[in-house]
């Protein structure tokens, strides 16, 4: 048998959010540093392909500043994962309970 499992266990999107929310200005740094990079390189460059080159990196940049935000909304659903999970555990432990006094009360011979 495999030691992989699939069960949800409470807890871990918690701990995974804090990774990837954690990430967000890593990734902030790391953008500013590329921009910063190749902003000091773009001197050399002239003519059309210039033009060319700089609206690809416009694009570019402005897709890759969406980065940072996508992890923190994408943390933020982690932590909502667990919540929804917990609360579920809690409905279903507490349905179980008032179920099994019900069947207590029936008695089998």
């Amino acid at each position: 048998m495999s030691d992989v499992t699939t069960e949800l266990v409470i807890g871990a999107q918690s701990r995974a959010a804090q990774q990837v929310s954690g990430s967000g200005p890593v990734l902030e740094a790391a953008l500013r540093a590329l921009a910063t990079g190749i902003q000091a390189e773009l001197a050399g460059f002239g003519g059309n392909v210039a033009g060319n080159f700089y609206q690809a990196l416009e694009a570019w940049f402005k897709v890759g500043a969406t980065i940072p935000q996508a992890t923190y909304a994408y943390g933020a659903k982690l932590l909502e994962v667990d919540q929804t999970v917990g609360e579920s555990q809690v409905s279903q432990g507490a349905t179980y309970q008032r179920v099994a006094g019900s069947l207590s009360a029936w008695s089998i011979e």
